[in-house]
């Protein structure tokens, strides 16, 4: 009996033991399944920096394979910067005894991969490190800093437009209104004017010798009556709109005429070089006059000291061309784009119609106008009209 019982028992404990040895394999097989399908390394590493354990899923995370790493240094393995960051970084962890986390990028092969890595304090002298790759995380996060920046980008530069829009807007509607006034104010205007042109022409007759002073005041009305004239002339012109009258016309013989009109200053010197074989152009010949003087004179007030006016006719591409250059103070860049706007001007006198007006009646012939200038150096307008 005593035989049975303990042949029994040493089956009994047969039975349990292969039991728990299936169990064990089975155990293995779970944990090296489970070891196969993470991307992670896992190590234990001491205060000085030497590695102890590791367990790669993914060896190639690593400078060198496992089996050569375990009891070396981290100087060993990694370049010294690297290494020296890391070495901080898990002292830190262990002096703390706290969980610490890194993030840190590294040359593997041809590529730079970027890990996410955490320490935490398994001994009082060594640490469970965890290194994950987290570069396709970062990668996307690049991606959307990225796409967020130019979403700003695009509302600021939208917003900038609109508000552009909405200063456009407004200026439009104040030049409606102007233009709705100019006409009637104009003609308003002309009437005085006119009486004190024709009191001055009676004084005129009456005083045979002036004085001199009252020769100089004299002369300064007849000067203002012609400015205000001439502001009035804008506006009109601004607040009508007026089809050109085309008719053959000698281009060059206009720009002379023009210049008799205009008082050259002494201190300007006015160059001209007319292409004599220039052919007639069809033009509205009163109002590419008022175009040509308004240059002229906008270029003799731009020469402060001694300078020069060069006006000078072409034809190239089926274009006849017509330059107006001058070497006066020029006009600033942040000016350039808003010359031709209504109303901008920098100058104590005028009202800033003179030049819109000139691009009104140049768009009317169907024509282009463009300016170049460097501030100091002078300014050059260009005029192109269809042959």
């Amino acid at each position: 009996n005593d035989l049975n019982k303990a042949t029994k028992d040493l089956k009994s404990e047969n039975a349990e033991r292969k039991q728990t040895e299936i169990l064990l394999r089975e155990s293995e097989e779970n944990l090296r399944t489970l070891f196969n399908a993470m991307t992670d390394v896992v190590f234990e590493m001491n205060y000085e920096g030497r590695y102890i354990n590791i367990a790669p899923t993914s060896p190639e995370l690593l400078y060198k394979l496992p089996e050569n790493t375990i009891g070396k240094t981290l100087h060993e393995i990694f370049p010294k910067p690297e290494a020296d960051n890391f070495l901080k970084f898990i002292q830190k962890s262990l002096d703390e005894n706290k969980t610490t986390t890194i993030e840190y990028p590294l040359r593997i092969r041809d590529k730079i991969i970027w890990f996410e890595g955490k320490a935490t304090p398994k001994t009082k002298n060594s640490v469970l490190f965890i290194a994950r790759d987290i570069t396709k995380s970062k990668k996307a996060q690049a991606e959307l800093k990225a796409y967020r920046e130019h979403l700003e980008d695009l509302v600021t530069e939208r917003t900038k437009e609109l508000k552009e829009i909405q200063k456009k807007m407004i200026r439009q509607e104040r030049l409606a209104v102007l233009g709705q006034l100019a006409g009637g104010v104009g003609h308003e205007l002309r009437n005085p004017l006119g009486v004190i042109g024709n009191s001055i022409y009676f004084l005129n007759m009456k005083l045979k010798h002036p004085e001199e002073k009252v020769e100089k005041h004299l002369g300064i009305l007849r000067r203002e009556i012609a400015r205000a004239d001439n502001l009035i002339s804008d506006l009109l012109d601004f607040s009508r709109v007026r089809e050109v009258s085309l008719r053959k016309t000698d281009l060059n013989k206009l720009i002379k005429n023009a210049i008799q009109e205009i008082k050259i200053p002494k201190h300007v010197v006015l160059e001209m070089d007319l292409d004599e074989k220039l052919p007639k152009i069809q033009l509205d010949s009163e109002r590419m006059r008022r175009v040509f003087q308004n240059l002229i004179s906008n270029a003799f007030q731009s020469i402060s000291k001694k300078g020069e006016l060069k006006i000078k006719t072409g034809s190239s591409n089926g274009f006849t061309e017509i330059r107006f250059m001058d070497n006066g103070i020029g006009i600033p860049p942040e000016n350039l784009t808003k010359i031709f706007e209504p109303l901008f001007t920098t100058r104590a006198k005028g009202i800033g119609l003179g030049l819109s007006i000139v691009k009104n009646i140049i768009d009317n012939h169907k024509g282009e106008i463009d300016v170049e200038s460097k501030v100091g150096l002078g300014t050059t307008f260009t005029i192109k009209l269809a042959l």
